[in-house]
């Protein structure tokens, strides 16, 4: 792992936000798509009321790739950011299902995204971002 991201969690788990973002930037000067640094920004940011750097990165993270709608909408770190007048235009851009794709039978997710929802806690979890019980609480959660 990037010496920088593992400083970057580290301080983001201790409440020292800003110097979080400086390292978790440091890490994108050298892996720029690195989708869990950009969710990490976004937290951070938002955390510090710093709408559009926040927008940015959890943009950025979706462009990338980012697929977890779940913990976007219930993350505490982006409280801030939901409250924000663009959210609606972000949930309703990205994050609502087409009324066209199947839907699984009991969570009301559609297959598809379900299915990339999980992949995307493995990922997370694989990464050191969730714990091996936040992963299979967030895996029961969105299995219903």
């Amino acid at each position: 792992m990037n010496p920088y991201k593992a400083s970057g969690i580290q301080r983001y788990k201790e409440y020292e936000y800003e110097e979080a973002i400086e390292d978790f930037e440091k890490v994108l000067e050298t892996e720029p798509n690195d989708i869990s640094v950009h969710f990490n920004l976004a937290c951070a940011n938002s955390l510090l009321e710093q709408k559009d750097a926040s927008y940015f990165h959890l943009n950025r993270a979706i462009e990338l790739g980012f697929k977890d709608y779940h913990r976007i909408r219930n993350h505490d770190a982006l409280a801030y950011l939901r409250t924000q007048p663009e959210y609606e235009e972000l949930e309703n851009r990205v994050m609502n299902p087409t009324a066209s794709r199947k839907q699984a039978p009991e969570s009301g997710v559609p297959l598809p995204d379900l299915l990339e929802q999980i992949k995307q806690l493995g990922t997370l979890r694989d990464q050191g971002l969730l714990t091996e019980e936040e992963f299979a609480v967030q895996k029961k959660k969105l299995l219903g």
